[in-house]
């Protein structure tokens, strides 16, 4: 048993007893995270309305615009928020938790009001009324070039010169290779 050999003091004589290591991690935020799947499963519905419409294809071919009256989950949504463009060192987010990976849409935005959210969608939406979330949502197409790599859009795809085709964040990772 290494437990036994290790060449420091150990504060108890077999790993068992030792208990688990304590992180300091922030507290899971079960209720918040229920709304925004709440909000994922009706954006999933816009999209599918997309499809059938032939907008988009996949999600990532998607811009979402979600509208919500409930200050709380606005809050919470804004602070999900990644930078507008795909940035190699994000400003706004960890580059994990940012809304567009968990919606799996290459672009979100936030409106001011349902009809802001609707606006262009054509008929992909979803009303507060019709959704899980109490959000409006509408769907489309994405703005922007497809980057090769990631495959979400953005104007900023072809901006590292040696790199044609991927956005910055893609030919960051690939420059490190």
């Amino acid at each position: 048993d290494i437990w036994l050999t290790l060449p420091y003091d150990v504060p108890c004589k077999s790993v068992f007893q030792d208990g688990w290591p304590r992180a300091d991690s922030p507290p899971h935020q079960a209720e918040a995270w229920a709304k925004i799947l709440l909000l994922r499963d009706d954006v999933n519905k816009a999209m599918e309305l997309a499809r059938a419409q032939k907008t988009i294809g996949a999600s990532l071919d998607s811009r979402v615009r979600i509208h919500t009256e409930d200050a709380e989950l606005v809050a919470l949504l804004r602070s999900l928020m990644g930078d507008s463009e795909l940035k190699a060192a994000p400003e706004k987010s960890n580059s994990v938790d940012d809304l567009r990976f968990v919606l799996i849409a290459s672009q979100v935005e936030l409106a001011e009001s349902a009809e802001a959210a609707f606006e262009g969608c054509d008929g992909t939406t979803v009303a507060a009324a019709d959704g899980l979330s109490g959000c409006s949502v509408g769907v489309s197409k994405a703005a922007g070039a497809k980057c090769e790599r990631c495959w979400m859009y953005c104007s900023s795809v072809d901006s590292v010169e040696a790199l044609p085709g991927i956005c910055p964040r893609c030919a960051e990772v690939v420059a490190r290779k």
